[in-house]
């Protein structure tokens, strides 16, 4: 699957989700669930304004900075952080990202809780979560040890049927 994804030398958003997944759940990383390295949430202040601005321009659809900078305060302030500040697009390599998501992987239980609500909180600032906000806030959630099901989206409609 990894050289699929780099065939063409380049990780599409979409690709990031899928390989974040694939890496988390049957990858070397799987292995490392568990240990608990930082206690408090702000000791990865950095990471987590690094994750919550890849959500929030995710999400943002077009729609400028002040989308991106409304979601982000939502969880900002979910995670009463006034001092995270949203990244600019140019700085959200997705290979920051997933050192980001590596060391948040490392976090206590209870702070992951809160940190997942902000990104939730994050996704769904505007009323409306996209398929990719949804499977990209499954990909950060799966990378915290707190897997979540598939969108209803992508299941199989017969799955659905009564």
């Amino acid at each position: 699957m990894r050289k699929v994804l780099a065939a063409d030398e380049r990780l599409t958003l979409s690709e990031f989700v899928l390989e974040t997944i694939l890496e988390w759940n049957l990858g070397p990383k799987a292995q490392r669930h568990g240990g608990v390295r930082f206690r408090e949430r702000a000791e990865l202040a950095a990471e987590i304004a690094l994750v919550m601005s890849l959500l929030a321009h995710a999400g943002g659809g077009g729609g400028g900075a002040g989308v991106a900078k409304t979601a982000f305060d939502k969880g900002r302030d979910v995670l009463a952080m006034p001092a995270l500040a949203l990244a600019a697009t140019d700085a959200l390599q997705l290979s920051r990202v997933s050192a980001a998501l590596e060391r948040l992987g490392g976090l206590a239980p209870l702070e992951k809780e809160r940190v997942i609500a902000a990104f939730a909180a994050t996704v769904e600032a505007d009323g409306n979560v996209k398929l990719m906000e949804h499977e990209l806030l499954r990909a950060v959630a799966c990378a915290l040890d707190c897997p979540m099901p598939p969108a209803v989206a992508v299941l199989d409609p017969r799955l659905l049927r009564k």
